[in-house]
């Protein structure tokens, strides 16, 4: 087993060749409930997975692919426990991006408030992104340049900040 790269720069073709093939082995098992689901490589580092849900003729059911919220709490859990580079990039890639505003995360991750995990992960995203200097800002810019970038960490801190004011 290879080791994960800490860094955007170490994430090969070959690697997204391997999610797309991956991808394409599920649609062939979701097979016509693929309709209803949206694969996007962004480019050679991202892919995203989009879900709506799926009605059938006879019943309806629901297919969850990891919502904004649930993915904001699950990445700064991770961020926590394994400190890794990704982590903190992932978690603000989809602060930055997700939806129209940053109100579409917001108002996703409100609705988990009433769980305790989701109160935990505002207390991480308080305490490891609240200040350029701090861990998250930190290994997020060092995953996309291999070492500090104030900018990039203000733009991290920025974001991270609001989210958190409209959570809180």
């Amino acid at each position: 087993m290879t080791d994960k790269p800490t860094t955007a720069a170490g994430y090969e073709d070959g690697q997204t060749e391997f999610v797309r093939a991956t991808c394409l082995y599920v649609a062939t098992k979701l097979g016509d409930m693929m309709d209803d689901l949206h694969l996007a490589f962004e480019d050679r580092r991202r892919v995203t997975l989009e879900g709506r849900t799926i009605r059938e003729e006879k019943a309806a059911r629901d297919v969850w692919v990891c919502g904004p919220g649930a993915y904001v709490v699950l990445k700064s859990l991770a961020l926590r426990k394994r400190g890794e580079n990704k982590d903190a990039y992932d978690l603000y890639y989809v602060v930055r991006n997700y939806g129209t505003t940053i109100d579409d995360v917001a108002s996703s991750l409100k609705s988990l408030l009433h769980d305790p995990s989701a109160e935990e992960a505002l207390d991480i995203l308080e305490q490891d992104f609240g200040k350029h200097d701090c861990i998250g800002p930190l290994r997020a810019a060092e995953f996309l340049t291999n070492g500090p970038d104030a900018e990039i960490q203000a733009d991290v801190v920025g974001f991270v900040r609001q989210l958190l004011e409209r959570c809180r």
